[in-house]
This record gives structure tokens, C-alpha cells and sequence, in this order.
């Protein structure tokens, strides 16, 4: 949920647009992020601006959930993926601790499995 203020912090990558829709992707033979990221049915496409740390504002390509739903569970994979992706980039171990915090209150059931990542 977004709260004006907050800060999330992440990583920017350079992605060719070929890359991004379904239909050029499978010109080739190449899974769209669209695909992956579930655009059209639970997410959507969306331009936001980023602050890069020297400052700098560019415009970034996310996808953001179009009907949030209540008693959607966060997985333990997506989870890992994520704390590996911030640990990967030199992310504070506060923030990750944040993080897996957020994922323990949405799904209490892989409570031990995120403490232990």
C-alpha cells in the first residue's frame, strides 16, 4: 500500500522493450515481464518516479496491483527472491528486517521460514 512519504527501496534495471509485452516477447521465444508479473489480470503496468541515491529522479516501469484483495497471502519464494535481490545490492539489514516483518504479518504460517532467510 503506497503512503505518501514512505520509501521502498529497490533495484533499476535496463530491460529491452521487446522484453516487456507478450507479443514481442514471443516473437522470441521469450516469457514477457506482462506475463511473469501477471499484467492485464491481477496486475497493471505502471510508470512511477524513482530517486536515484545521487538524487537523481528518473522514470521507472513497475507493475502495481489493480484490485488489492483481502487474505491474499504472500509466498515464502517471492519472499526469498526479494531479500536475496536487496541483500545482492548492499541493502541495510534494518530495511530487510522491515521487509520480512511485512511478509510475517501477511502470512504468519512461514514465519520461521522468513526469519531464517
Amino acid at each position: 500500500m503506497r503512503k505518501p512519504g514512505s520509501k521502498v527501496w529497490g533495484v533499476l534495471y535496463e530491460v529491452p522493450d521487446a522484453l516487456i509485452s507478450r507479443d514481442s516477447a514471443k516473437t522470441l521465444h521469450r516469457k514477457s515481464f506482462d506475463q511473469i508479473e501477471g499484467e492485464g489480470s491481477n496486475y497493471k503496468r505502471e510508470m512511477i518516479e524513482v530517486r536515484r541515491p545521487n538524487g537523481e529522479i528518473v522514470t521507472a516501469l513497475t507493475y502495481t496491483v489493480k484490485s488489492p484483495q483481502v487474505n491474499l497471502k504472500t509466498n515464502l519464494a517471492y519472499v526469498g527472491h526479494i531479500v536475496a535481490g536487496l541483500r545482492e545490492h548492499g541493502i541495510s539489514e534494518g530495511y530487510i528486517a522491515a521487509v520480512n516483518a511485512i511478509a510475517i504479518a501477511n502470512n504468519p504460517d512461514i514465519a520461521a521460514e522468513v526469519r531464517a532467510l
